[in-house]
């Protein structure tokens, strides 16, 4: 089977990076620029604790590192992020990063291409430990990883955002992620109201593995006080294409994943929800099963396209069927199945 990362080159001629650059203020690299080191640096442009207000490339930042690590941009409190250019981190064995920023940030605007590359570790394009930062993506943001010859090693993923982001994708973005283990975005939970955590996808977002594996389009963490909403109207593609995932041990506060496919919305894979109250509105095509768990669940795809197999787990559950043939199981609780039109079972 063909990859579905696009290829990129490697920066023509020699490499014009000796070794790490310290990054202690803004920066702006314009088109033209090229940033490419092919050493043992674990990174190429560093902020350690420095503050960067902004930083900006329309160039190329290329690492291609023969240590364990390579990493082209990180710092722990990076700003306001733009890239229109390329950058990537690539090593033939060890773990890869594009960009990545380990402390607080405030926004990322890509239109360019952000890559992690590795034939024997794990890839990380985006790593963001920020919380509820905007985020817009209409260029390519990929992570593969070929190979892993340890437990763990070999697991690609595209954009993390370990506390939450605000991400859009827009209609000329692709999120992509291949390895032996593929998660194209996973994130956690983020704050309340217009802080909640949520994908807004309006190009394409697929995960693709490499071995048994399942690979995963968008994980999202949630609390009852901190939501996770997935709203879809491009085309999300992986063996698990959307799944929601509590993130505490008390049931009592648990919440719940919201997700809503738009008319001319794709999603080929299955859905997935966790103890809560689950709500998943499909108006344009779905090809996969939905299982949402424990909790007082909402499936409702009477004016969409259906093609699986539903579980609404436990919990008062209420389905909406499509005009098509629906076959669903309330399981425990209080439920109101309504097939609508077709062969329902």
């Amino acid at each position: 089977m063909p990859t579905i990362i696009p290829a990129i080159e490697r920066p023509s001629g020699s490499p014009t990076v000796n070794g790490e650059i310290s990054l202690i203020d803004s920066l702006v690299i314009p088109v033209g620029a090229v940033y490419y080191s092919a050493g043992s640096n674990i990174r190429l442009f560093w902020s350690n604790h420095n503050y960067i207000a902004r930083f900006e490339n329309a160039g190329t930042i290329w690492n291609a590192s023969t240590a364990n690590v390579s990493a082209a941009v990180t710092g722990f409190y990076i700003g306001d992020f733009y890239n229109s250019g390329t950058i990537a981190g690539v090593t033939d064995s060890g773990n890869a990063y594009g960009f990545s920023v380990l402390g607080d940030g405030s926004s990322v605007e890509n239109s360019g291409r952000i890559f992690a590359l590795t034939g024997n570790g794990n890839a990380t394009a985006v790593e963001l430990w920020s919380s509820a930062s905007p985020f817009l993506n209409t260029g390519t943001i990929a992570a593969q990883a070929t190979n892993g010859t340890m437990h763990g090693v070999g697991g690609a993923v595209a954009i993390a955002g370990y506390n939450g982001l605000a991400l859009r994708n827009g209609a000329s973005g692709r999120i992509l992620a291949e390895g032996l283990s593929a998660t194209a975005i996973i994130m956690g939970h983020g704050g309340s109201g217009s802080n909640a955590a949520e994908v807004y996808n309006q190009g394409l977002i697929e995960a693709r593995s490499l071995t048994d594996a399942q690979s995963v389009g968008i994980h999202m963490g949630h609390l009852a006080n901190a939501p996770a909403r997935v709203i879809n109207e491009g085309t999300i593609r992986a063996d698990i294409a959307v799944m929601f995932e509590e993130q505490t041990d008390d049931p009592y506060s648990a919440g719940g994943g919201v997700l809503l496919n738009l008319a001319g919305g794709l999603i080929v894979g299955a859905v997935q929800g966790d103890t809560g109250p689950d709500v998943f509105t499909n108006l344009g095509t779905l090809t996969g099963n939905v299982r949402l768990g424990e909790g007082a669940d909402f499936f409702d795809t009477a004016a969409g396209t259906w093609n699986g197999y539903g579980d609404l787990g436990w919990g008062d559950d209420l389905f909406l069927g499509s005009a098509q043939a629906d076959v669903v199981r309330g399981d425990r609780g209080d439920d109101i199945l309504r097939g609508n039109g077709g062969n329902d079972l």
